[in-house]
């Protein structure tokens, strides 16, 4: 039974919602792939993906890699749930030793994990035969990924001698190369922009461990619908970038509802939003965090 929560889940975007609904109603260990689902969705696997990470940004689904017994990398299993997986059970706040202390508003907020159904999106089965095209097909899905447009034939000969290796077939082993660039990319890896395909591959940096995808973009969402009349953020600097991920590793838990409690209470703040309309960058520099929550806590005194 899918639950009303799936359904009112604002945060959801409507494919995000459909996506959820879709896969728990199939039953438990379902296989499938992405490529199924791009079929059955009649909608492009790049739309499949993404919809697959707003679903693990928002804790629906868990992704792990799958590998086999010496280690290599076979694809990824997506578990999915009726309801968003609590990182901490507790508290949103857990790196203080009175959680809820910083703003004054908060109330406490339990989670009960659900039951989930399992979708496998790699089956490890023995490689047929691959059909006419296929290969050429599976290295233009690798090709279009993301990465630089270079070295075309080089990057070809290294696919088809690590597709060889891989034991796999064509189409899933380009699945799983293009959802691993496409992992690092959103999550803005230092320097695999410019990395070259034939690099990647001779390299095999999929089995490298993967970077966490920090919701930058939902995160100055927050900011603009809390703090409409202050400075608009129209691009995120580095500068940026590195404060936004202090907090949501070192303050937020990881939790996106952090951010909405935090910038609704910095509109509460007249001295943040009055003649001083304090930006982006000002309110999550790590060195004024302490300033605001001081206030916040003196607010509450």
């Amino acid at each position: 039974m899918i639950t009303n929560a799936v359904a009112t889940d604002r945060r959801l975007s409507f494919g995000a919602a459909g996506l959820l609904i879709h896969l728990l109603s199939k039953p438990d260990n379902w296989s499938v792939s992405v490529a199924a689902l791009s079929r059955e969705a009649q909608e492009g696997r790049d739309k499949i993906y993404k919809l697959l990470n707003e679903l693990i940004e928002l804790r629906y689904a868990r992704r792990t890699s799958v590998r086999d017994d010496n280690g290599k990398m076979l694809g990824t299993d997506y578990e999915i749930f009726d309801a968003p997986l609590p990182e901490n059970p507790d508290t949103v706040f857990p790196d203080t030793d009175s959680p809820y202390t910083d703003f004054p508003t908060l109330q406490s907020k339990e989670y009960t994990k659900k039951p989930s159904n399992k979708v496998t999106s790699v089956n490890a089965q023995k490689r047929a035969p691959e059909k006419p095209g296929a290969i050429d097909s599976a290295f233009d899905r690798f090709w279009s990924a993301g990465l630089p447009k270079v070295g075309k034939q080089k990057a070809h000969t290294a696919f088809l001698a690590n597709l060889k290796k891989s034991k796999r077939d064509a189409e899933s082993f380009a699945e799983l190369l293009a959802e691993d660039i496409e992992h690092r990319l959103l999550a803005n890896q230092f320097g695999f922009d410019r990395l070259h395909p034939t690099t990647y591959l001779s390299q095999c940096r999929w089995e490298d461990e993967r970077p966490e995808i920090i919701p930058f973009d939902r995160i100055v969402e927050s900011y603009h619908r809390n703090l409409p009349n202050n400075v608009p953020v129209t691009a995120l600097s580095d500068r940026r970038r590195e404060f936004l991920t202090y907090l949501w590793t070192q303050r937020a838990n990881r939790e996106l509802g952090w951010f909405d409690e935090f910038f609704a209470f910095c509109a509460s703040q007249q001295w943040l939003n009055g003649s001083h309309k304090a930006d982006l960058e000002w309110l999550t520099d790590p060195n004024h965090y302490p300033r605001i929550t001081e206030n916040a806590k003196g607010a509450a005194a």
